[in-house]
């Protein structure tokens, strides 16, 4: 489908209720991919796109799982919020050197194996709230957390110097 378009540099797809799999492996180089609101939708494939920074896929109720992150190089945030059936996230582990500093899972209920937070050497930010991902299964992956108030949380991953702070409405992790 997006084969022909070599110049697309960023894929949204709005509020398509009858979309069960979007497939953009033949894309040429998009750096972003955008999907909003599309209830139906089961899989969604990026297997081809080496040079996608951005996959922000949010409230996608029906999502279960986002094949070919194996082959996403430049992957830096990845925001899957509001996906409630997500099961899991796979691919990142792959290759040892995951650019990946922002992950969002805020309200994926479902989501349990962070398997993958492991070669995440240089993630920065965790969105983490209303998810079955506690604080202390982060700690595993050796991830410190301080909670400062209700919006404002400051962590570091250990070892590291420097800290970090944001202030946001969600669970932060940093």
């Amino acid at each position: 489908m997006f084969r022909y378009y070599e110049s697309i540099r960023e894929i949204r797809i709005d509020e398509c209720e009858l979309l069960r799999n979007v497939d953009v492996r033949e894309a040429n180089n998009p750096l972003k991919l955008i999907i909003e609101k599309c209830k139906a939708l089961e899989d969604v494939y990026v297997g081809g796109c080496v040079k996608m920074e951005v996959i922000d896929i949010r409230e996608c109720v029906g999502l279960q799982k986002v094949r070919g992150l194996k082959h996403v190089k430049e992957l830096r945030e990845l925001n899957l919020s509001g996906c409630r059936n997500l099961r899991e996230i796979t691919g990142i582990h792959r290759y040892e050197d995951t650019r990946l500093e922002k992950l969002n899972v805020k309200c994926c209920e479902k989501l349990e194996d962070l398997r993958f937070l492991r070669y995440c050497r240089v993630l920065k930010s965790i969105v983490i709230s209303d998810s079955v991902v506690t604080q202390e299964r982060l700690k595993l992956f050796n991830y410190r957390v301080e909670v400062v108030s209700e919006t404002e949380y400051y962590s570091k991953r250990s070892g590291d110097n420097d800290t970090s702070h944001s202030t946001h409405n969600d669970q932060v992790v940093r």
